[in-house]
Formats: C-alpha cells, sequence, structure tokens
C-alpha cells in the first residue's frame, strides 16, 4: 500500500511518543488501540484507517475486545457512561 512521505513520518513519530511497540501491541486490545491513538493525535481524518490497520494485525478476539480496563487505558468506564443516551445526532 502506497503511503504518503508526510503521513509515514507522522506514523512513525506517533508510534514513537505513544511507546507503540510490538510488546505494547500485544498487551492492547481493541478499545486499548483506540484510546492509544486518539491520546496521541488531534483528530485527523486518517485515524480511523490507521486504527483499522492496527486492529487488523491482531488477533479477532484481541482486536473484538473493548473492555476497558486493559494497559493503555485511563481505567474503567465511569459510572455516568452507561447511563448516557446514544450518540448525539448530526447537526446538534
Amino acid at each position: 500500500a502506497f503511503i504518503r512521505g508526510d503521513r509515514e513520518k507522522k506514523f512513525a513519530q506517533l508510534f514513537q511518543s505513544a511507546r507503540l511497540d510490538g510488546a505494547k501491541m500485544h498487551e492492547l486490545n481493541g478499545r486499548g488501540v483506540e484510546v492509544v491513538l486518539r491520546d496521541n493525535t488531534q483528530g485527523e481524518a486518517w485515524v480511523d484507517d490507521l486504527q483499522q490497520v492496527l486492529k487488523g494485525m491482531m488477533s479477532d478476539a484481541q482486536a473484538a475486545d473493548v473492555t476497558t480496563d486493559t494497559p493503555g487505558h485511563a481505567g474503567p468506564e465511569s459510572e455516568e457512561m452507561p447511563a448516557l443516551p446514544g450518540p448525539v445526532p448530526a447537526g446538534v
């Protein structure tokens, strides 16, 4: 796959700053990958694509695991989260 030169540099910086190496990938689950990427980026459009690629490197069970009590995540979900309504409609 073709990766633009500027993106390749950005990915390398991201992996370094997030300490996202092979050992870290073995510690994380699907949710952990998302959290690490979101914590180390500014919501760029390519983040979702990179997240999918990284999850594709995991076992199916590991990628599908979205529990929040894994390394790389700040901790369990707050008590308020389950009580929140679904997604906010677009344009609100």
